[in-house]
């Protein structure tokens, strides 16, 4: 029988290493399965050294991207292959190769390289994955480390690809939601603006004939068309400077809170950003606390994922009210920010020990609000948006032609 060298790692995520007679890889991992080991390596051993080892991850690992960041989608593919992969039984090393060979993106290919070196050198994949924070955040990694301690690193990945589909799921509708007003409004006024600066004032030189004075509308209608075009150049520069002003302000911290709070404040969309900022913690707490890792940590961890500087502000007081040993129901009630019947929940997962159920209980409550919630707002949005720009048009073709109206009534 062939014999082969495994690199694994015991429940308590202690370095086993071993070399084991087999028939093939398949009946090694089977046995290796049955002691509870995580297998990082496997190759088959001859007298040159292991067939399985991979010379070219070796000079992977000294090239280094310019960036390591990777896309949402990205991620979640790649979550989703090593997931399927060591549940059916594949060695990491293996696994991390096999990935690396398959994905066209050059970059990314580069980081499943240097996790598979990392992997072969006897690291864990939590301990590779560090050394790309930017593609891979503390919530990530820290849920990889406790399925590495738990033996379970394939179960845990799968939950983890299940809690990347949802935040995909809610991120896309919530952004639909929001992108489809503010396309609408930005082309009425595209719309709007070209009919003052350009249509207009060619209309203007027709009313100059007229001997009669011009209907109150009109004349409102030409100061604007007028002043529009004497000033266009300042109020596109002024237009720059309110955006440039924005993107300064969302670069502090003071400035992100300001405007944080103002998008909670805006009527329809406020609630709704409200909701799923909280849906999205209250199910990355879920997991994270499922997985093993104690409770302030994981809410610490959680807090890291969470966009909106006021929640997390409100966040960061409860967690340090629950590390002084206020009880977690009691630290969410006090801070009067979160729904009651998520308190509600949160205070009986206490007592009953099953905190980490009833959190999951409450995102899946609030995800189902946010996705009624969203399409409502689509459905109603639609015909509102298309009145006003109705209105907007049709009041400027009515100011428009109002003195030829008044004109053919004269001439009746």
């Amino acid at each position: 029988m062939p014999l082969y060298t495994y690199t694994a790692k015991d429940p308590q995520g202690k370095r086993v290493t071993g070399t084991a007679e087999a028939f093939n890889e398949e009946a090694l991992i089977a046995k290796l399965h049955q002691q509870k080991l995580l297998i990082l390596s496997l190759g088959e051993r001859t007298g040159k050294g292991e067939k399985g080892t991979d010379l070219r991850a070796l000079l992977a690992s000294s090239l280094r991207p310019k960036s390591d960041k990777i896309g949402f989608t990205a991620l979640l593919s790649f979550t989703t292959q090593l997931a399927a992969m060591l549940t059916s039984g594949l060695p990491l090393a293996q696994s991390l190769r096999g990935l690396s060979v398959d994905v066209q993106d050059k970059r990314i290919q580069r980081i499943l390289s240097r996790l598979e070196t990392e992997v072969q050198g006897g690291n864990s994949l939590s301990q590779a994955m560090e050394v790309f924070p930017q593609a891979f955040n503390k919530v990530f990694i820290s849920l990889v480390k406790a399925g590495e301690s738990s033996g379970k690193l394939g179960g845990i990945l799968t939950q983890l690809t299940l809690y990347l589909e949802q935040q995909a799921t809610i991120r896309r509708k919530v952004k639909a939601a929001l992108t489809y007003p503010c396309v609408v409004a930005a082309f009425a006024a595209l719309v709007v603006t070209f009919m003052v600066v350009k249509i207009i004032p060619k209309f203007e030189n027709i009313y100059r004939g007229f001997a009669k004075d011009l209907p109150v509308p009109t004349k409102m209608l030409l100061v604007i068309s007028k002043s529009m075009q004497n000033h266009f150049l300042l109020g596109v520069f002024l237009l720059f400077c309110i955006i440039g002003l924005i993107v300064l302000l969302g670069r502090t911290q003071r400035g992100r809170l300001l405007l944080d709070r103002i998008k909670l404040r805006v009527p329809v969309f406020g609630p709704l950003i409200k909701k799923s900022t909280v849906t999205h913690f209250a199910r990355t707490l879920s997991i994270l606390v499922t997985s093993g890792i104690p409770l302030v940590p994981a809410m610490r961890l959680a807090i890291q994922t969470v966009n909106n500087e006021v929640v997390i502000q409100q966040l960061s007081i409860i967690t340090d009210e629950i590390e002084r040993g206020s009880g977690v129901g009691a630290g969410f009630r006090k801070s009067q920010f979160f729904p009651e019947m998520m308190v509600q929940m949160i205070i009986t997962g206490e007592k009953t020990g099953t905190i980490d159920t009833m959190i999951l209980k409450a995102a899946e409550f609030y995800e189902k609000q946010v996705d009624a919630a969203i399409t409502t707002l689509t459905t109603l949005l639609e015909p509102f948006i298309i009145a006003i720009i109705g209105f907007l048009v049709g009041g400027i073709m009515l100011a428009m032609f109002l003195p030829v109206f008044k004109l053919g009534g004269v001439m009746h």
